[in-house]
Order: structure tokens, then C-alpha cells, then sequence
């Protein structure tokens, strides 16, 4: 998927495609960590939240900043091409982020 964004896509569905993909993994590593450490150790605290899990919350807000200027970018025909993808991925990616939190203040 990456390799076809990389070929057709613009900038911002790239950039899409990677702060999702990283959002995603960054949180799939810090559920497994939690899981794994028995949720004594997340990293230091910083407004009643671990570290990791605010990088992760930054990450996710990227990636829906990356999705809105992909979907404006939609009014130029020859960008329409390789932005597809990545833009129903993130309406994926939205639902999914406010339902684990990642979106909430």
C-alpha cells in the first residue's frame, strides 16, 4: 500500500499513509508494553497522562490534519489518482481513534 501511495500519491496522502501507519503501531506498541509491564511502568506522567501515550495522541491528531489536506486537495483532478486510498483509510482511522481515545482531550 505504501509502495503504490509512494508511486501515485501526493505529498499529503504520503504523509497520511505514514503517520498512520505509525499512529497505529505506536499504539499497538504501548497496548502491548502496558500489558506486558502489568501497567506499573508507562513512562513518566505529564498532565495525568504517560508520555508515550501523548506521542501517540500527537501522532494521531497528524494524521488527521495529514487526511483533511488530502480530502481539500480532492478539487485538483490530477491528484484524485493516488488519494483514494489513503483517504478511505482514514475514515477508518478516525472512528478507530475516538473510540480508544487517541482523539479526546
Amino acid at each position: 500500500m505504501v509502495s503504490l501511495v509512494r508511486r501515485r500519491g501526493t505529498r499529503s496522502s504520503r504523509w497520511l499513509a505514514g503517520l498512520g501507519t505509525a499512529t497505529v503501531a505506536g499504539f499497538v506498541g504501548m497496548l502491548g508494553w502496558a500489558q506486558m509491564s502489568g501497567m506499573k511502568d508507562l513512562g513518566p506522567v505529564i498532565g495525568g497522562r504517560p508520555l508515550p501515550w501523548l506521542a501517540v495522541q500527537v501522532l494521531a491528531v497528524a494524521t488527521v490534519a495529514a487526511w483533511a489536506v488530502t480530502l481539500a486537495g480532492l478539487r485538483k483532478p490530477d491528484r484524485r489518482r493516488g488519494a483514494i486510498a489513503p483517504l478511505a483509510a482514514g475514515l477508518v482511522f478516525v472512528p478507530w481513534a475516538v473510540c480508544w481515545g487517541l482523539l479526546l482531550p
